[in-house]
């Protein structure tokens, strides 16, 4: 991780560079290969003399190409840990493990514009002289004192200072809008809580334009996908 950090050569990492990045450093590794598009499917267990479970193999792979790959050590990537859940891990959701029983962090859904004018931008974070203000050629944080001016449609989002990743491409992702009770394990949750987000993400940039100098050029220029 150190490495990949270091050949983005970016705090604020340009999308597009980390994926030439990647794709480089994967590519480097003779021993390694790659199998794209290929989803987790489910684990294969096999129980040993002491009726514990081991993961006999794992499978993958587009549907009707599903394949068993088998080894001796399996590190599980997957986004929400799936082969640990599948293989019986023991797990806890959210804080639980410190007593705070169906607690989960927030989450977010980061969106990009275009049209800031970056210079101004600078300029005006600089010049607040905050303690967590401030900005470089491609990186921008604060306006936490401005976003309180902005009015949620809903209880449970809030707009935070912002956190500003200037793409190569002229675009600019924003990190900022905190969703409150989101249950990250629950798909009807997520998808509920995704349409919330796309609905004030609008507000937010409109906001943005109408309050914000730098800003008054912005446009939507779009949404991750989850």
């Amino acid at each position: 991780f150190k490495e990949f950090l270091e050949r983005v050569q970016k705090p604020a990492i340009d999308i597009e560079r980390a994926k030439k990045v990647f794709h480089d450093m994967v590519s480097g590794e003779p021993k390694l290969d790659v199998l794209l598009d290929a989803p987790f499917k489910t684990v294969k267990l096999r129980s040993n003399d002491k009726s514990a479970k081991t993961i006999d193999g794992v499978v993958a792979g587009r549907q009707g190409e599903e394949k068993l790959f088998k080894a001796q050590t399996y590190i599980d990537a997957t986004q929400d840990a799936d082969v640990a859940y599948e293989s019986g891990v023991p797990y806890f959701i959210g804080a639980s493990d410190i007593g705070l029983k169906n607690k989960m962090m927030s989450a977010t859904l980061i969106f990009g514009v275009r049209g800031i004018d970056w210079t101004h931008l600078k300029w005006m974070l600089k010049s607040e002289n905050a303690m967590y203000s401030g900005a470089t050629d491609t990186h921008a944080w604060g306006f936490a004192r401005e976003m309180r001016k902005y009015k949620p449609l809903y209880n449970n989002v809030y707009l935070r200072g912002l956190n500003i990743a200037k793409q190569t491409d002229g675009t600019a992702l924003i990190n900022g809008l905190l969703l409150f009770g989101v249950d990250g394990v629950n798909e009807a949750s997520k998808k509920e809580a995704y349409s919330r987000a796309m609905q004030e993400i609008t507000r937010i940039v409109e906001f943005l334009s109408k309050e914000m100098e730098p800003f008054k050029e912005v446009s939507l220029a779009g949404v991750a996908e989850e």
